[in-house]
């Protein structure tokens, strides 16, 4: 009796494709069973289709099926992984932090041509929520002259944020505080030349109608608003900035597409100058900005 050969990487890949769909679009579903392969082989997608007949050994076997039961659980595969990419890096992650996505990338080079377009050599930065660092980190990498503090009431996303940090050696205050509580923005810094920031704005209605892969493992904190009050969180940092922004300083928010307008009208009732709303790169309006006057 001949022995039995190993599954290859590739039918691997393909198993776990075909098993994600019935979670995900069969393209994510793809893109997803490719990822978990390269990362339990060690080998990068190029030397998996050129390799075609590289197998697991063992304990990578093992780890796969620990990973395919985590993910038909609808856990995230970033949260599976530990790791989650953000422009050229791939940040630490676990359930205690957001997962990065593609649109916060477009808020940071908005934000960053923004303070690009001034006359600061090193201007002073604020993110608030700023849950893996990833708005922060970046910020700091593009801007290397830039001042730039973090803020986050969970100390568990903070020492997440903090690692990512050390791990692209950017030099970032940290500092854990609700925004929420104005007593204590006279200790929070000022003269600050922006304020950034993808705070929770969904409401719990709405949360009935999200994935699992979402409700049931990002924190709750990061993501919902209390008593449906969607700008609560736009509101409080819109106060601080307020007084903690320079003249001509700019605040640029991530936002709802459904809250866009309520939040620039939030915006322009406080009196900061040039309200705008802006379109993602697939059309929804996901950024709003405006200057202290």
């Amino acid at each position: 009796m001949a022995p039995q050969t190993q599954p290859t990487v590739i039918q691997h890949i393909n198993r776990l494709s075909q098993q994600l769909t019935a979670i995900y679009p069969t393209r994510e579903a793809r893109n997803i069973a490719v990822w978990v392969l390269e990362y339990v082989s060690g080998s990068s997608k190029l030397q998996i289709y050129t390799h075609p007949n590289l197998t697991l050994n063992p304990a990578q076997g093992e780890m796969l099926a620990r990973y395919t039961q985590r993910l038909l659980q609808h856990e995230p595969v970033q949260y599976v992984l530990g790791q989650a990419p953000f422009f050229d890096m791939m940040l630490t992650v676990n359930s205690n932090v957001l997962i990065p996505r593609p649109e916060t990338e477009e808020l940071v080079q908005m934000a960053v041509q923004h303070l690009n377009n001034g006359t600061k050599i090193c201007p002073k930065v604020i993110d608030i929520g700023t849950g893996s660092g990833c708005i922060a980190i970046a910020i700091q990498r593009l801007l290397p002259n830039a001042e730039v503090s973090a803020l986050d009431i969970s100390t568990a996303a903070l020492e997440v944020a903090k690692l990512n940090s050390r791990k692209f050696q950017t030099p970032i205050i940290f500092l854990c505080a609700d925004v929420l509580n104005e007593a204590l923005f006279n200790n929070l810094p000022n003269g600050l030349d922006l304020v950034i920031s993808n705070p929770p704005y969904i409401t719990l209605p709405e949360s009935h109608t999200m994935a699992k892969q979402i409700t049931d493992f990002e924190p709750h904190t990061a993501l919902f608003v209390p008593d449906n009050q969607p700008l609560l969180f736009y509101r409080a940092i819109a106060r601080y900035a307020q007084q903690a922004l320079i003249m001509g300083g700019a605040v640029f928010f991530e936002v709802h597409e459904l809250y866009a307008e309520q939040v620039r009208q939030l915006l322009q009732s406080m009196n900061f100058g040039q309200p705008t709303v802006y379109p993602d790169s697939s059309g929804r309006q996901r950024i709003v900005s405006a200057l202290r006057v």
